[in-house]
């Protein structure tokens, strides 16, 4: 129980003691001047590889998708037909 009572007092000092108040606005600012001054990185090459992936991304769709339309083309034709059924 002894220890209780000195957890207590412990509890009873700390209620009366204020809150520290960090100041951060010193490193904040430092760090926002830092990111200013840093030079931007050079994306040239990134760019031009993401343009090229992206010219052969679409010309593999545009083939792939004649070459799927030239495959489909007799089931769409036999679709078509059994859609119909009924309709007239």
């Amino acid at each position: 129980m002894d220890m209780m009572r000195q957890f207590d007092r412990w509890a009873e000092r700390a209620r009366w003691e204020a809150a520290p108040t960090p100041d951060v606005s010193a490193c904040v600012l430092r760090r926002l001047q830092g990111a200013q001054q840093a030079p931007a990185p050079a994306n040239g090459w990134f760019v031009g590889f993401a343009a090229a992936t992206a010219a052969a991304a679409l010309i593999c769709a545009w083939v792939g998708y004649v070459a799927w339309i030239e495959l489909a083309e007799p089931w769409q034709g036999w679709l078509h037909e059994l859609s119909g059924w009924g309709v007239l």
